[in-house]
């Protein structure tokens, strides 16, 4: 008996937007959000807490997962073909977010979350260990690259890998990787605030008229 309701990219992004920008340290200045998803990858622009713009992309660490990763280690053919898919869409992509590379990179969701407890190596996941973290993209370059040589079983004897993520993690670091390299971005701020605190935020604007 409940009501489901289906939203579009569009408005899963403005949700999202609400969760982080309660959770970041600073607000101000211009932002570029990733939230990194199972099925599509949301990317949103603010400046000063107010979203200017935002797209929703197909990159989903599981679809790319399903459609390239198919060996176990992965092979350096079907990563080549998980990159070389994830940079055409990132291409086109920075087209349409003008002077991103110029803001503070700020990304959400588990594969970020995950790459941040990896890095700090936790042995069991903290929130205040993970929010407001300045993960490096030389972190990012050096944990993607002991990634690619494991296994599944391998990586499931990582302490800060949670179980459900061993196959997801390679598509999830292929796309802050290229999304990085992109842009130029040298550094992400990590916020473990998202799409769930959003959800919330939102109903408590709509339930007291905020």
């Amino acid at each position: 008996d409940f009501d489901v309701e289906v939203i579009s990219g569009e408005e899963e992004a403005r949700r999202t937007f609400l969760g982080v920008v309660a959770g970041l340290n600073n607000k101000n200045g211009s932002l570029l959000i990733m939230d990194i998803g199972g099925g599509s990858t949301e990317f949103i622009v603010s400046k000063n807490a107010v979203v200017l713009d935002s797209i929703s992309t197909g990159l989903g660490v599981v679809k790319l997962t399903e459609e390239f990763v198919k060996s176990d280690p992965v092979t350096d053919r079907e990563l080549e073909g998980l990159r070389n898919a994830i940079e055409k869409e990132i291409k086109g992509l920075k087209d349409s977010l003008n002077s991103a590379s110029e803001a503070t990179f700020v990304g959400t969701a588990g594969t970020i979350t995950t790459l941040a407890a990896i890095d700090q190596n936790l042995t069991l996941y903290n929130p205040l260990c993970i929010n407001n973290y300045i993960l490096k993209k030389k972190s990012v370059d050096r944990i993607f690259d002991n990634l690619k040589s494991m296994t599944i079983e391998e990586r499931l004897n990582i302490p800060a890998l949670e179980k459900g993520r061993e196959d997801l993690i390679i598509a999830g670091t292929a796309i802050v990787l290229s999304v990085m390299e992109e842009f130029g971005f040298r550094e992400m701020t990590v916020c473990d605030y998202g799409l769930r605190e959003g959800i919330v935020i939102d109903l408590y604007y709509k339930i007291f008229n905020l």
